[in-house]
């Protein structure tokens, strides 16, 4: 079994994350929890930008690249999950 690069993990493991509380919107219908997945993917985003941010500045670089990627592609899907639960509620 071929081991993974620490980037493939980390951006795994933010993808896990956003699963999880996707999955909220799917359990508990509603625009609520469409806009509360948004808040959190903001968050989310956030909190991976800050954490790239720290990591560059502590000269590890593999780790911090993943994590600002994961800043730029957790909004992007969180929001248009987002956008796509709220569309289904008039």
């Amino acid at each position: 079994m071929k081991k993974l690069s620490t980037t493939n993990k980390i951006l795994l493991l933010n993808g896990a994350i956003m699963l999880l509380y996707t999955l909220l919107t799917v359990l508990f219908d509603g625009a609520y929890w469409a806009f509360a997945v948004f808040l959190l993917s903001l968050a989310h985003a956030i909190i991976a930008f800050v954490v790239g941010l720290i990591l560059l500045a502590t000269h590890r670089k593999t780790s911090g690249l993943a994590f600002l990627l994961s800043s730029l592609i957790v909004p992007l899907i969180g929001l248009s999950m987002c956008l796509g639960g709220l569309g289904s509620y008039n």
